[in-house]
């Protein structure tokens, strides 16, 4: 029992000490700063974190999400197979939205290292039963994949990447988009969809005619842009998240326009940028909370 507890208390230890050195960074650091503050920590220690945060859909039953108000839905991959694994970097990014969207009495909710499949299936959940507001958040790889639909200036697919097993199944954003068509029925839902990978800039195609209203994509990188997850464990990694719950915070009723000009600037410092796309233009001008 001793060893047990000593185990656990440890792993306590390591959590808190991730956290606070990641609290301390303030607004302007070095690479090496940032990447010291993430290095603590590993990810099974801080997927226990994530479910004192909020609730871990692998455990849970679709049937128990109905009625949702409000809701914030993470998804966070870090990655198996070494040869894409991105370490505990992602964790400590969905852990930063938990944290700060927990702190504003929203519900939490999210999944780690899912298929597609499970994805798409709990998106689908989330999109159905929200009734006023709906953020989803992804963290982990994204790319390009051949296929554009003549609508993509590069003829390319912007995707999410997952694992399958030793499978990797990407998911374009001509299937994410269409899920938001499909599923997305309740006019007065606002959908604020947040990406922090590669490839990012329209991942979700909200300037297809056929978008639903009241939705709003910002993200870490234009299409063409190498982001920070191009390389395992980049030192970049997640700093897009860091400052947009940063500055949330400061200003709660922040528009995404603002958002984009407060952060520009300390973006492109790690050659990062800010991009936004959405359905309805008024919402550029809106509280994005």
């Amino acid at each position: 029992m001793g060893n047990i507890l000593s185990c656990f208390k440890g792993n306590q230890i390591v959590t808190l000490l991730a956290r606070v050195l990641m609290s301390k960074l303030g607004m302007n650091f070095s690479l090496d700063e940032w990447n010291n503050a993430r290095l603590e920590g590993d990810v099974q220690t801080h997927l226990e974190n994530a479910k004192t945060l909020g609730t871990d859909l692998s455990k849970a039953s679709k049937s128990s999400i109905s009625n949702l108000d409000k809701a914030v839905f993470i998804c966070i991959n870090t990655y198996v197979s070494e040869q894409i694994t991105l370490g505990v970097g992602p964790m400590n990014d969905g852990i930063n939205v938990a944290e700060a969207m927990a702190a504003k009495k929203w519900p939490i909710f999210f999944l780690h290292n899912p298929t597609q499949a499970q994805y798409l299936e709990w998106l689908d959940v989330f999109l159905a039963n929200t009734k006023s507001e709906l953020i989803t958040y992804y963290t982990g790889h994204g790319t390009q994949v051949d296929g554009g639909d003549g609508q993509e200036n590069d003829s390319k697919n912007e995707a999410y990447v997952f694992e399958n097993g030793s499978q990797v199944e990407c998911t374009p954003d001509d299937t994410l988009q269409k899920h938001l068509v499909q599923y997305k029925t309740n006019a007065n839902l606002k959908v604020i969809l947040l990406s922090d990978c590669c490839h990012s800039g329209t991942i979700w195609d909200l300037n297809k005619s056929d978008s639903p209203q009241n939705c709003i994509s910002i993200s870490a990188a234009q299409d063409k842009q190498t982001a920070k997850q191009t390389q395992v464990e980049s030192k970049e990694q997640g700093i897009f998240t860091y400052y947009l719950m940063k500055f949330l915070e400061q200003n709660p009723t922040a528009t995404p326009n603002w958002l984009g000009e407060q952060m520009l600037p300390y973006l492109t410092k790690f050659q990062q940028n800010f991009t936004v796309q959405t359905s309805t233009q008024s919402l550029l001008d809106s509280s994005l909370l």
